[in-house]
């Protein structure tokens, strides 16, 4: 039991040589060089949006979970368990699985920014 001990060491002490982790990372590199030149910024999506529940009388955040290509954003609640979506319009969407009880559906991502409702990404300036 010892020798085989012994030997699963020596195995993992054993450094990644180097000319197998340049290759990969040239691989990963060129080889998907077609898919990053044809993604496009994501919209100017807050991190983060604020509602009020008239269900439960207290503010909920959603955090920015998704992106999809064509623009559409999911926002989840801390504990993951209830998820808001924009439509690519900029626009909350009611949900369809549930009454829509907070007030930030119907609304614009621009009109939630005005209000104060928003923590935007921090600026790259």
């Amino acid at each position: 039991m010892k020798t085989v001990n012994r030997l699963i060491m020596k195995r993992r002490a054993r450094p990644m040589p180097k000319w197998a982790l340049s290759t990969v990372v040239l691989a990963t590199v060129f080889g998907n060089s077609e898919r990053v030149a044809a993604q496009s910024d994501p919209p100017e999506l807050p991190f983060a949006i604020l509602c009020w529940s008239e269900e439960g009388q207290n503010w909920r955040y959603g955090y920015l979970a998704t992106v999809t290509r064509d623009n559409r954003a999911t926002y989840f609640s801390p504990n993951g368990q209830l998820s808001v979506g924009v439509g690519s319009d900029g626009v909350v969407q009611e949900p369809s699985d549930r009454p829509a009880v907070n007030d930030c559906f119907g609304r614009s991502i621009e009109d939630l920014r005005a209000a104060g409702r928003v923590l935007d990404f921090p600026s790259g300036e």
